[in-house]
């Protein structure tokens, strides 16, 4: 497929169409109504980053199709598509050099900055110099590595074979930036940093424990410990995944899914397999809210709707709210009916 039927494809996939509100970018209504609408466009259409970017190098684009592309690819965190942002910050349009810096530090995982400041040719160039120096890097290791990196400086620690640059964050917004975009393929990266993280232990352990369903903490009432003090149960649950995270040399994290899926009662089921796509549907309604991110990113390579719920960085509220979005979503197309308590496939795949 040429470029110009591939961009046409695009248009009536509705992945490089003009959203009613893309005229507000940069804008606060931008942000709150438009940014996620058009990056679950961006995801449900069904091409990848690498057709992404035989679009861009179409030369084809109007200003907001432009906008619409570097905003909405950022959703797939994918590093390769850093040459589309360093490309963009060199438009002549403010719109699109603004919609450059947003998605870019949307792609890498970044808070994401209030694009409605001037870019002008300072800005730019010390941007495009960032930009390359992160491509560079990213080249060389994976992109939770690099937030680990950022993670362990509080520390002054690097990754063990630290190539390239870290980007200075405080604490809280690099494990932030980190619970964005991990996944479990990456476990063995937060094992690895644990030992090294001093005051970050915390976080990565809260992480370990939702990518791999795991539960160190103790609900008092329901384990015959009532009268503990949350300090207790706190401490607890820390000494629980110290333990097994320091039992590790390295994480199968196939293995460790399994041993989950045998502690609510799945023994017969590989978890990465498709038949798994019915229990991870199940545990959205589980009462462990911090496990509906990873069901959510599983959900979505069984081609369940994308949802803002595989990002945990939300607040108990809004990540509620978006597990009851997904559901709906499941319920109405009737994919799945109840029966003998598990959810299970109503249609054929």
């Amino acid at each position: 497929m040429g470029a110009t039927e591939l961009l046409l494809a695009f248009i009536l996939a509705g992945q490089v169409r003009v959203l009613p509100g893309i005229d507000h970018f940069p804008s606060p209504y931008f942000d709150k109504y438009v940014r996620q609408t058009l990056q679950q466009r961006t995801l449900r259409h069904g091409y990848g980053p690498t057709s992404i970017l035989r679009v861009w190098e179409a030369q084809d684009l109007s200003e907001d199709e432009q906008i619409s592309i570097l905003v909405g690819s950022a959703a797939f965190h994918d590093p390769s598509l850093l040459k589309i942002y360093m490309h963009a910050m060199k438009n002549p349009s403010q719109r699109v050099r603004q919609a450059a810096a947003y998605g870019y530090r949307d792609l890498i995982g970044d808070r994401i900055p209030d694009a409605t400041g001037d870019i002008n040719k300072d800005v730019a160039r010390r941007l495009l110099q960032e930009m390359d120096r992160v491509r560079r890097t990213l080249v060389r290791v994976p992109l939770a590595s690099f937030w680990l990196d950022s993670v362990l400086a509080h520390n002054e620690q690097v990754m063990p074979g630290h190539l390239g640059i870290s980007l200075s964050r405080s604490l809280d917004d690099a494990l932030w930036s980190l619970g964005r975009i991990v996944t479990p393929e990456d476990a063995n990266l937060l094992v690895a940093a644990y030992p090294l993280a001093g005051a970050g232990k915390g976080g990565i352990r809260d992480l370990l424990e939702r990518l791999m369903l795991k539960q160190w903490m103790v609900i008092p009432h329901q384990t015959g410990r009532q009268g503990w003090s949350p300090q207790r149960v706190g401490e607890t649950a820390r000494r629980r995944g110290d333990r097994w995270v320091t039992s590790l040399c390295a994480v199968d994290y196939e293995s460790e899914l399994k041993k989950s899926f045998a502690g609510i009662g799945v023994t017969d089921i590989e978890p990465t397999s498709g038949s798994a796509c019915p229990i991870w549907f199940g545990i959205l309604n589980e009462p462990r809210s911090e496990w509906w991110p990873t069901a959510a990113r599983f959900l979505y390579r069984c081609d369940f709707p994308p949802s803002t719920l595989m990002e945990a960085t939300k607040s108990p509220e809004d990540l509620e709210k978006a597990k009851e979005r997904l559901v709906k979503q499941v319920h109405k197309s009737g994919r799945y009916e109840e029966r003998d308590g598990f959810r299970r496939d109503n249609r054929r795949r």
